[in-house]
């Protein structure tokens, strides 16, 4: 049957036929549900076609989620992932014009049922400084630490009262890392860490109950109050109130100061319980009583009223201080009183011991170093899924002469319609804690959303895809 012929009885004729006799009728082997699931073999029309109920999608390119010179970095990937169920196709519709006499256009639209997509996950995580900032900023801001670090992920609006505490709690610390002093508090971190994670993680901790909202003393709205002032101030931006909250006095770093007393109570009934045979709790403590004691040397020589962050700030004021002019002070101070925030007694005057500046300057200059080395990361694995998925596909397509003779189907574009995606990822062994949290929440933004039906988008619109679409049309065609 040539094209001319064809065209006699209408291409959008025969297509209809095509789509009503073969495509969409049960009893017919090229009907379109059991094509997609089985594969479709014509050996009379040297038609074979492979099952495609599954496509594979493959690996989404590594996206990070975040990357900075404090907070560290967070990568995602998705890999070998696949689509699959697209044999729970509805009957959809066909549209055709053939007014040019050179070429007749289709389109089909292809309703799906439930698609699941479903693959592997890897979360590269590393380098930074979080876990003392994070810290440091709950005790500032209030203990808003897992709502921030959360909302910053989830690309919250920058007037959003959460994101504003991640970038006030960036803005504030970020001197730290730059300055002398700075980096022996950062070394001391290091140095003390797994012991703060010990304390923070035993039942009951007063430690972990301390850095919750609900125990942040109250002068944290101050300190909030002259936070955001003095960060609207140095970044162009209005401020509500018409002057300057003071701060700087260690009443209204009571807040901030809380888990640090608790801290030291804690390493107290370690050492006095037997519990501290190699000193390391001995050695928190005294680097948490040099580190308080340091904001009174700060006092000693500012004004209460300071900005808190910023290249100006009270923290990069203490930072960038000579250590050793620190460390002398806090020494020729001492004994220093140790309070229990719970009875507001004195059970001690602790006098403080000699820091090893060495030490702590090499322990901060070795993670330093290893902020950029891979071998500094931490993978976390594990599966994917997102079931129930509504996808509906656009296929244009045309036919042309063939060159033999009669007519012979293209299929030019494949675009489809993705509905809500609920991407579920397993908590695979390798979490950190309270990340899994955050990954999921981020996965959860438009940003990613969108790159994700992006990729499926164009798995779908596929040359194989295509091709195979192609070959049962024509397979039809010849049938006709």
């Amino acid at each position: 049957m040539s094209k001319e012929n064809l065209k006699g009885s209408g291409d959008c004729t025969v297509l209809n036929l095509l789509w009503t006799k073969l495509l969409w009728n049960p009893t017919s082997k090229y009907y379109l549900p059991t094509v997609i699931k089985n594969g479709l073999n014509d050996p009379v029309f040297g038609i074979n076609v492979s099952p495609f109920s599954t496509v594979d999608i493959g690996t989404l390119p590594e996206i990070t989620m975040f990357k900075e010179p404090v907070l560290g970095y967070m990568k995602l990937i998705l890999s070998d992932s696949k689509l699959s169920g697209l044999d729970t196709v509805a009957q959809g519709t066909l549209t055709c014009d053939d007014s040019n006499p050179n070429q007749t256009d289709f389109t089909l639209t292809l309703p799906f049922g439930k698609l699941d997509y479903s693959g592997g996950y890897t979360v590269n995580a590393g380098g930074g400084i979080g876990g003392c900032a994070i810290a440091a900023g709950a005790a500032i801001l209030g203990g808003k630490a897992s709502e921030s670090i959360v909302g910053y992920l989830a690309g919250l609006e920058t007037d959003d009262p959460v994101n504003q505490n991640i970038e006030q709690s960036l803005w504030y610390r970020q001197p730290l890392a730059e300055q002398s002093n700075g980096q022996v508090m950062l070394g001391a971190y290091y140095t003390s860490n797994p012991q703060i994670y010990d304390l923070v993680q035993e039942p009951g901790s007063i430690l972990a109950q301390s850095m919750t909202a609900a125990n942040v003393n109250k002068t944290t709205n101050e300190v909030n109050a002259a936070t955001t002032y003095y960060y609207n101030e140095q970044n162009g931006l209005a401020n509500a109130e018409a002057s300057a909250p003071e701060i700087g006095t260690i009443d209204q770093y009571s807040s901030g100061a809380l888990p640090s007393a608790y801290t030291v109570i804690m390493c107290n009934e370690k050492i006095n319980s037997g519990q501290d045979p190699d000193g390391k709790y001995a050695k928190l403590k005294n680097h948490v009583v040099h580190f308080t004691n340091a904001t009174k040397y700060y006092n000693t020589k500012h004004s209460n009223t300071q900005p808190i962050g910023g290249s100006d700030g009270v923290l990069a004021g203490i930072a960038a201080i000579d250590p050793h002019d620190v460390h002398d002070y806090v020494m020729n101070n001492g004994p220093y009183p140790i309070i229990d925030p719970r009875t507001e007694e004195v059970i001690e005057y602790y006098e403080p011991l000699p820091l090893d500046m060495e030490e702590l300057l090499t322990a901060y200059s070795l993670k330093a170093a290893s902020w950029n080395n891979a071998e500094s990361s931490s993978d976390v694995d594990g599966t994917f899924t997102d079931t129930g998925i509504s996808v509906a596909l656009t296929v244009s397509g045309n036919l042309t002469a063939a060159a033999g003779g009669g007519v012979q189907c293209a299929i030019t574009k494949i675009s489809s319609s993705i509905g809500d995606l609920h991407i579920s990822l397993s908590q695979s062994k390798g979490w950190w804690p309270g990340l899994y949290d955050k990954v999921t929440n981020w996965i959860a933004n438009s940003f990613m959303t969108n790159t994700i039906k992006d990729k499926l988008n164009d798995q779908l619109n596929g040359k194989d895809m295509r091709d195979r679409l192609a070959e049962i049309i024509n397979g039809g065609l010849k049938n006709l």
